[in-house]
This record gives structure tokens, C-alpha cells and sequence, in this order.
């Protein structure tokens, strides 16, 4: 995919990451097999004590208790993933269930329609497959408490891809069978797919008459149990209806009737999420528009785009300038400059430059966020936060009528700090709270910045750039050096510094000089921007 092509499929900020995740080659030719364990123990899942609801222990295990298979969302040898059974736990064996039946297990099932579709179906392959095997299937259960809302859905597509309902067993006790088929894992959902990953999907468009709808807008309007609500999106619904775009919000229609809509349609246009998975029962070549409600990157999408084969376009119109979350909470959404681009692009007009978002708008999104996080002192405060960092990079860039360069900080004991911009000061330099990740850019096109972290263990790690993250969070693991570079075309040098529990600063380097240190943690640093003889600021005036 040349550059002419991406330009026109990536209308988003940080593009050089996007760039990245998009044009990343997930196709696996790993071969799948199947297991057989004999006499094979399931465990329900759990979760582990001090991590999220979505990673537990249990899954498949040997008559030894010997860990077979559960969940995997990482390529070996990590662990970790969105949703992840990974190892087994103790159990008496008094409490053991003990069954004659020989078993199929399936993995995981989760009461989330987009997590379902990309997490839980990746050894359906095998049922597929085999559409006269009677076997029992076995589930494993993430977040119970939801258990009856399965029915809504699950049980449908279940049986669209040849698994009957009286053939699902959602386990919930220790269970011993008298064997346990285990299917490999056709997909690890951000990483990796196989040619068996969309034989599932595959199934159900071919026992499902198409739609003869078109071209469709994916709205979330009438979804009332959403945990996410979507401020404006109204604008992007008539938007697309003048362009001949029929606007559906899919929960209102018969699960068999979504599957028809989509697997119809040649152009579909939604927001990115859960509606954006829907395109997994697309037809190879449909063209998709993603619009991102937050500005968090897509690589689940980007995964299925190739699978697929969709001609697919990703539009940033996020708007929020409060906390905003890719699961839950209040996003507010509006024509964007990114929004703008792709418009004169792809259609071929120009936004009005009156547009502008309401009063009445605006008083609705700060209602719904206070509402949706007055339980969250914290959020609440991180926003403000984020909101004068926002109006600080504002203030400085009009001062020096070029973008500002903005860094966002990690440390140990408060996570992300708010955004700070050159020549500010971010960290604790009066308390021993270690710098772990770090994140540099400008605010707006101006150049690139690239930067590497130092740790005694293991050195300088692979340089990165324009808000990527450099260093690693959740760890416990501090940085104790920085190299941070600009392009010289810029007219600008960068310059930084570090400070250290010693509680001395360490003297300024310059654009791409090492600082590293070896015996003491850091918890502050500097960056500031200074230009080479007023280079800087004619070459920016040059540019606009």
C-alpha cells in the first residue's frame, strides 16, 4: 500500500502509527491442530486477585491439573490480553464433577456483541467443520453476572454457524470429562489470523438471503443500554442519509435481518467499535468508513479489514475535551479537521465554514459526562486536568504562532500526568516516584520528534515517534535515561534534561545526545525547544 493510498484511507492524528498498525501483515500460515485430552479436567474461570475482570484463571487442564488451553490474546510468549485465560488453579478434588461425555471445548464467551464477535469465536472453525459432530461444546464464562443477557443474541449466531443451543454447555463447576477435543485458536485477535478465521463468519452469509440495502449508515442512537453515549452523532446520521446512505440502528432489527444488512451492503459508514465488527459478515470489497470516537488505535479493526478484504477508510471526529474512554462514558463527536479532509476527498464538497458545534450540543455532552462519572472523583479531576493542559497548548502555541511540542509522562504512582508542553516540567522532583513511559509530539503537523528510553538491563530500547509510547506501564519497571531528536529541517533544536531521586538535574542535552544514568530511579523531566538563530520561526511562517 503506497502513500498516495494510505492518505487516503487515514484521516487521524499520529499517522505514522496508524500507518503502522494498518499496513502490519496479520495473515499467519501457522498450521491448526487438535487435541485430545484424555480424561481432561475444565475449569470455570476466575479472575486472579489485583488484575481486571478479564483475566482469569482456568480453562483446559490434563488429569494432572496441568494447564492445556484457555484464552490467548498475545503471540507467545506473552500472556496478557484484552480478555485472557491463561494458567490453571488448585482445586479439591472432592468438588471435582465427574462426566462420561466426551467434549468439545470453545474457549470464552463475554456478554459484549463486538467482544463476542472477535474473542469468543475463534475454534468455531472446528464446529464449522464438522456440522455432524454431537458433542456437547464447552464455554467458559467471563463476567457471569450478565449470564442471561445470552440469550438476546448469543444462542442466534451460535445457531447461524451450526451449533445448536441444546449442544452449549456454559460451564460452572470443575468438571472432569471423559475426553476434551481442543481446537486451536484461529485468531489472536490484535496480533494474528489464520485461513480458518472467517469459516464461521463465512457460514452464516451463506445461509442468510442478502439485504438489497446498499448503502447503509450503523447508527447507536436507539441504543439505550449502551454504556457509551455518542454526543452529535445526529450530524453524521443526515450527513450520510443526503448521500444516499438508508441510517439504521441494527438493535432494532432481528439478528438474522443485521446479518442480512450487512452482508448486502457495498458501502457502509459507522462509527469505530462495536458496530464496526459487523463487518466480519461483509462481503470481500465493501467499502467501509470507520468514524473514531476517541482517539485510541484500531489494530482489532485493522486485523479484520485484511481478513476480510475491505476497502476501508478511518475518520477521526473526536471532539471530547473532557475524559473520554473507547468502552464506556460520553464522547462528543463534530467535523473535525481530519472530518474536513476526508469530506473534499471522498465527496467531494467542503464544509460550511459556519459549521460549528451548538451551545446546546456542547451543554449536553457536559451533562451527560458529569452524570456518567459523578460517581468518579477521580476521572473528574484527571479531566480538568487534561482540560488546562489543553488550554495551555492553546495559550503557547498562539504565542509562539507555531504547533508546541506536548509530552505525556508516566509515573509509577500516578499513572499518566496530565499533558505538559515545552518548557514545563513534568513528574515529582520532590518525591521518589519513578518515570516509566513516556509519549513526545507536537500538537499540530509541524516535524517529527523521535526518542528512545534508557534501562540498565537491557540498554537503549528501538527508537519511536510522534506520540508513540516509549518504555512500558503495569510493570513496575522504571527508565533511566532519555534520547530525544527532531528533524534539523524543523530551524529547532530540542533540548531536555532529567532529575533524579538524588535530587540533582542533570545538564541539558541537545537533539539526540544520550542521557543515561545507572544507580538512580528519575522522576522528572524538562523538554523545551529553542531555535537555531530564528530559523524556526520564519520557515513556520513560510508554511502557512
Amino acid at each position: 500500500m503506497n502513500e498516495i493510498d494510505l492518505k487516503r484511507r487515514l484521516y487521524v492524528s499520529n499517522v505514522d502509527h496508524w500507518k503502522q498498525i494498518c499496513t502490519k501483515k496479520y495473515f499467519s500460515e501457522r498450521p491448526l491442530e487438535v487435541k485430545t485430552v484424555e480424561s481432561g479436567i475444565i475449569l470455570p474461570a476466575r479472575p486472579i486477585e489485583g488484575k481486571d475482570a478479564y483475566h482469569c484463571r482456568g480453562g483446559v487442564c490434563d488429569r494432572d491439573l496441568n494447564f492445556v488451553a484457555g484464552y490467548n490474546n498475545l503471540p507467545p510468549p506473552g500472556k496478557n490480553g484484552t480478555y485472557c485465560i491463561d494458567e490453571a488453579y488448585p482445586i479439591d478434588r472432592t468438588e471435582l464433577v465427574h462426566s462420561d461425555d466426551d467434549v468439545i471445548f470453545s474457549g470464552i464467551l463475554v456478554c459484549h456483541f463486538g467482544h463476542f464477535l472477535t474473542d469468543c469465536l475463534s475454534r468455531m472453525w472446528y464446529i464449522v467443520q464438522n456440522l455432524d459432530d454431537t458433542r456437547k461444546v464447552i464455554f467458559l464464562m467471563v463476567k457471569t453476572s450478565r449470564l442471561q443477557e445470552l440469550k438476546n443474541w448469543v444462542y442466534q449466531i451460535l445457531d447461524l454457524m451450526g451449533l445448536s443451543e441444546d449442544r452449549v454447555v456454559i460451564l460452572d463447576k470443575p468438571t472432569q470429562f471423559k475426553s476434551v477435543t481442543v481446537p486451536d485458536q484461529a485468531a489472536r485477535i490484535k496480533f494474528d489470523y489464520t485461513k480458518e478465521f472467517l469459516a464461521p463468519f463465512e457460514h452464516v452469509r451463506s445461509r442468510v438471503r442478502p439485504s438489497s440495502i446498499k448503502k447503509v449508515f450503523l447508527t447507536r442512537s436507539a441504543n439505550v443500554v449502551s454504556l457509551m453515549h455518542l454526543c452529535n452523532q445526529q450530524y453524521f446520521e443526515e450527513f450520510f442519509r443526503r448521500r444516499g446512505f438508508t441510517v439504521i440502528a441494527p438493535e432494532t432489527l432481528s439478528i438474522t435481518d443485521q446479518i442480512a444488512l450487512i452482508t448486502g451492503a457495498d458501502e457502509v459508514a459507522t462509527f469505530l467499535g462495536t458496530l464496526a465488527h459487523w463487518s466480519l459478515f461483509s462481503h470481500k470489497g465493501a467499502r467501509w468508513t470507520f468514524i473514531n470516537r476517541v482517539d485510541g488505535i484500531a489494530s482489532r479493526q485493522c486485523l479484520i479489514n485484511e481478513a476480510v478484504g475491505l476497502d476501508w477508510c478511518f475518520v477521526s471526529a473526536a471532539m471530547s475535551f473532557l475524559y473520554a474512554e473507547q468502552g464506556g462514558g460520553t464522547c462528543l463527536l463534530g467535523p473535525t479537521e481530519y472530518w474536513q479532509r476526508y469530506i473534499i476527498d471522498h465527496h467531494r464538497r467542503r464544509l460550511d465554514p459556519n459549521v460549528r458545534l451548538s451551545r446546546a450540543i456542547t451543554d449536553d455532552y457536559i451533562e451527560r459526562w458529569c452524570k456518567y462519572f459523578s460517581g468518579n472523583p477521580k476521572r473528574s479531576i484527571d479531566s480538568l486536568e487534561q482540560l488546562h493542559s489543553r488550554i495551555a497548548i492553546l495559550e503557547r502555541q498562539v504565542e509562539c504562532k507555531r504547533p508546541v511540542l506536548c509530552f505525556d509522562v508516566h509515573s509509577a504512582q500516578r499513572g499518566w500526568l496530565p499533558t505538559n508542553v515545552e518548557g514545563d516540567i513534568s513528574g515529582f522532583y520532590d518525591k521518589e516516584w519513578s518515570l516509566q513511559a513516556i509519549k513526545i509530539k507536537f500538537n499540530e503537523p509541524f516535524c517529527n520528534v523521535r526518542y528512545s528510553v534508557y534501562y540498565p538491563d537491557t540498554g537503549w530500547t528501538s527508537e519511536v515517534a510522534n506520540g508513540q509510547q516509549a518504555g512500558v506501564v503495569g510493570k513496575n519497571k522504571a527508565f533511566y535515561g532519555i534520547c530525544i531528536r527532531i528533524d534539523r529541517l524543523s530551524g529547532f533544536d530540542v533540548l531536555y534534561r532529567v532529575h533524579s531521586f538524588k535530587g540533582n538535574w542533570s545538564m541539558w542535552r541537545r537533539n539526540g545526545e544520550k542521557i543515561a544514568v545507572r544507580d538512580v530511579k528519575l522522576n522528572a523531566i524538562q523538554i523545551k525547544l529553542e531555535p537555531r538563530g530564528g530559523e524556526g520561526a520564519i520557515r513556520w511562517t513560510k508554511m502557512n
